[in-house]
């Protein structure tokens, strides 16, 4: 199974942190997951607490064209409670409730 290496560059631990292959080119939206008959936790990897530095995280590929490329997507909670996104374009972005709740994950999780 691949591995994605996530870097915590802050002093703090991430909480909650979820990776996700979004798709960024082809013929293929974000519900790609749900067209394909996969489960919403598919292609994603989750970690309870992200400490500091480097960690690896397998995740899942789908199958699919060679036109097809998925990037990956980080949601998190920070230390202070707020939780963000940062895209697969680079961008960090905050957002409302924990990271699960905007991707429409429910518990139990396996952090």
């Amino acid at each position: 199974m691949p591995v994605v290496a996530i870097v915590n560059g802050s002093e703090q631990l991430a909480y909650r942190v979820i990776a996700s292959l979004v798709p960024v080119r082809g013929a293929i939206d974000e519900n790609f997951r749900q067209v394909i008959g996969r489960q919403p936790t598919d292609f994603r990897a989750f970690k309870g607490e992200l400490p500091l530095g480097r960690t690896n995280l397998q995740i899942q590929q789908p199958r699919g064209g060679m036109h097809i490329r998925f990037a990956i997507e980080l949601a998190f909670r920070d230390a202070a409670g707020r939780s963000w996104v940062r895209t697969a374009q680079g961008e960090l972005k905050r957002i409302r409730g924990e990271p699960a709740a905007h991707y429409g994950l429910h518990e139990p999780i396996e952090w």
